[in-house]
């Protein structure tokens, strides 16, 4: 019985792959509180949001730990806008589930792409673990604007 055990966990671990922890220690991305009444404003944790009519998405900054500093950020694609009677914009529909989001890993305060703390929701399904890194491309590769 000893010698079978032995010869099994000898092939799990001679066939296991070779790998480094820190190759796969990829920061959890905490899941996005809820939104009361389709409302982003009148979540306790909503710091502030705003709309970007460039980029077309609508920006929700969080404080998770009640702390005061801004410490989680969503983008949504926005997906219809009108204006109201005294020509503001108003975002009226905005998709389901964000985008883009930013978690402050290290707690300095800033979102910052070299500490891989934005990842891209492809499917824009919600927080669920299909969440990628979000790699901006090197200064270099980014070709200089026509003239």
């Amino acid at each position: 019985m000893k010698t079978l055990l032995a010869m099994i966990l000898s092939a799990v671990f001679m066939t296991a792959p070779l790998f480094s922890w820190a190759e796969i220690a990829i920061p959890m991305l905490p899941p996005e509180p809820p939104i009361l009444n389709n409302d982003p404003l009148r979540s306790p944790l909503v710091v502030d949001a705003t709309y970007d009519w460039r980029q077309n998405f609508f920006y929700i900054f969080y404080d998770l730990y009640t702390t005061g500093d801004i410490n989680y950020m969503t983008a949504r694609r926005v997906l219809r806008v009108g204006q109201n009677e005294y020509s503001n914009t108003i975002v009226e529909l905005l998709s389901e589930h964000a985008l883009f989001y930013w978690f402050d890993i290290n707690g300095d305060g800033k979102f910052r792409h070299e500490d891989n703390e934005m990842w891209i929701d492809p499917e824009e399904d919600g927080v669920n673990g299909n969440e990628q890194q979000y790699h901006l491309p090197p200064q270099d590769a980014i070709p200089p604007a026509p003239r």
